[in-house]
C-alpha cells in the first residue's frame, strides 16, 4: 500500500473541514454544526465558512417565488398616508 503523503493531523483537518461544508451546504443549521463540532460559539463557523452561507443564501434568493408587484400594489395605502 502506498504511504499518504499526508500526515494524520492533516488528515483529520480535511475531514473536519470536509464534514462541515458538506453539512452546511445540506443547509444544516450552523449553530447544531458548530456544536456538533466542539465549538463554544458560531463565530468559528463564521469566520470560516462564510462562503458556503453565502452560496446558501443566494440559492434561497434565487429560488424564493417573486411577489407579483401589481398584486402587491393594489394592497399597500398610497404614499404619504398611514
Amino acid at each position: 500500500m502506498k504511504k499518504s503523503r499526508f500526515t494524520d493531523s492533516q488528515i483529520a483537518f480535511i475531514l473536519r473541514q470536509a464534514f462541515a461544508i458538506y453539512t452546511l451546504d445540506s443547509r444544516a443549521e450552523p449553530k447544531a454544526v458548530a456544536e456538533v463540532m466542539g465549538h463554544s460559539d458560531m463565530a468559528m463557523i463564521y469566520k470560516h465558512y462564510q462562503h458556503v452561507l453565502e452560496h446558501q443564501r443566494k440559492a434561497v434568493m434565487d429560488t424564493a417565488p417573486l411577489p407579483d408587484l401589481g398584486t402587491l400594489a393594489g394592497h399597500m395605502p398610497p404614499l404619504g398616508h398611514t
